[in-house]
């Protein structure tokens, strides 16, 4: 599974939700003998304690990766 983080959600400076993107691909072999790939995509959240400014500004960077990854 690839996760990709798209969205960093501060609470109160202590708490941060985070949204995550997750795809799950599966090659399947078809009646024709050939394979055919199948994606699932997947958002879910997680709220996660912060461990200070630089864990929050830690996570906004890997958010701002993630999100060029997924084009958005």
């Amino acid at each position: 599974m690839n996760k990709f983080l798209v969205d960093v959600q501060e609470i109160k400076g202590e708490r941060a939700v985070l949204t995550y993107v997750g795809t799950i691909e599966r090659r399947l072999p078809t009646m024709a003998g050939e394979v055919a790939s199948l994606e699932l995509s997947s958002n879910f959240q997680v709220t996660v304690s912060l461990q200070g400014l630089d864990h929050l500004l830690q996570l906004r960077r890997q958010c701002a990766i993630d999100r060029a990854k997924v084009g958005l």
